[in-house]
């Protein structure tokens, strides 16, 4: 084990930790959305909203209880990719 001797783990400063809970937690801006029908839309926000945008998600229910979720990033803007 002699030839370990410079292992890099990162800069917690300047590199994202996706392994941290707070980066794993989104919740619904705004209202909740209405679920009366069988499509919703609605913005999650990360709670590290400097680092993660926000997402747009549309919800569908399909017959026979399937529901069908479809995301994006709400804005490119500001916030770098994390890959």
């Amino acid at each position: 084990m002699s030839s370990l001797v410079a292992i890099y783990y990162g800069n917690s400063q300047t590199d994202l930790n996706l392994c941290s809970l707070n980066s794993q937690a989104y919740s619904v801006k705004g209202d909740a959305p209405d679920l009366s029908s069988n499509t919703a839309t609605f913005t999650l926000t990360n709670s590290a909203p400097e680092i993660f945008r926000d997402l747009t998600v549309n919800m569908l229910l399909l017959e026979n209880n399937i529901v069908n979720f479809n995301y994006n990033y709400a804005d490119s803007t500001g916030i770098k990719d994390p890959f």
